[in-house]
Order: C-alpha cells, then sequence, then structure tokens
C-alpha cells in the first residue's frame, strides 16, 4: 500500500490546531491530530480500516469499561450557557465546560457571535477568525457564572 498524498490543515495558528490527512492509492483516509504526532495517527487510523478492526484491538485489545468524558457547553449569553449546560447533564454528562460570550464585548473567543454555524463563520475563509482574548476580564467572569451553575 502505497500513501498517494498527505495534507496538513491549520484551523487556529495561535492555538496550534492542526489535523494532518493521509490518503493511500486505494483511497483509504486515515486522519491525525498534529499536536499528538498526527503522521502516527493517521497511519494506524489507515492500518485499523484496511485490518476492519477498531486500533485499540491492534494495540492489544480493551483494556477498560468505560471512560470519563466531558461535555462543551457554550453559548452567546449566560442564559444560553446554563441552557446548553442543562441539556448536557440530560444526557448523563458528569463533567461540562463552560464557555460563555463576556456581557457587553463585541464578541469573546469559541462563541459564534451572530452566526449560528460554525460553517457559515468560516465564510469560504481557510482560517476561522482570530477574536480579541482579554484574560482579565474572563477571569473577572468565570466566579460569575460559577455562582449561577452552583
Amino acid at each position: 500500500m502505497k500513501i498517494e498524498e498527505i495534507k496538513v490543515s491549520v484551523s487556529c495558528p495561535a492555538r496550534n490546531f492542526v489535523t494532518v490527512k493521509i490518503t493511500t492509492e486505494d483511497g483509504t483516509v486515515g486522519w491525525g491530530d498534529a499536536t499528538l504526532n498526527g503522521r502516527d495517527m493517521a497511519l494506524w487510523d489507515i492500518k485499523g480500516k484496511v485490518a476492519d478492526l477498531p486500533v485499540y484491538q491492534l494495540l492489544g485489545g480493551q483494556s477498560r469499561n468505560k471512560i470519563k468524558v466531558y461535555g462543551h457547553a457554550n453559548g452567546e449569553t449566560i442564559d444560553e450557557t446554563l441552557d446548553h449546560l442543562g441539556k448536557l447533564i440530560e444526557q448523563g454528562f458528569k463533567a461540562v465546560r463552560l464557555q460563555c460570550a463576556l456581557p457587553n464585548s463585541k464578541d469573546s473567543y469559541g462563541t459564534l457571535g451572530d452566526k449560528k454555524d460554525y460553517y457559515e463563520l468560516q465564510s469560504n475563509s481557510p482560517l476561522p477568525p482570530e477574536q480579541e482574548w482579554n484574560t482579565t476580564k474572563y477571569l473577572n467572569f468565570i466566579p460569575h457564572i460559577f455562582q449561577l451553575v452552583d
């Protein structure tokens, strides 16, 4: 099996979000996260697809019955964020990361503004728009949102 193409996509240069896509001559595609050595991950992905096995089987088999994961609740307003939090809790999440637009800010990192669809936000741009970051404003906002969750 020969590798035909390797593509690297940088989706957020300031945060190092880099994805590797490897395509073989027979059209099998493997994906990897470059921050975790994406080339190796993508090659393991291809090997699992060709063998018709999950990668964990190739690496020795199942090692646990369950894992803890977290949900990500975000929103443009506090109410929208807390509503999303409630839905994730109903789905059974025990840990949830909250991300809310800062009140009285033009825009906030990680939120979509008036565009509700990430692909609309991209607007045919190869990179997502960078947003203003203000550490002091975020640190002052955190206690407030925690009080509302409690």
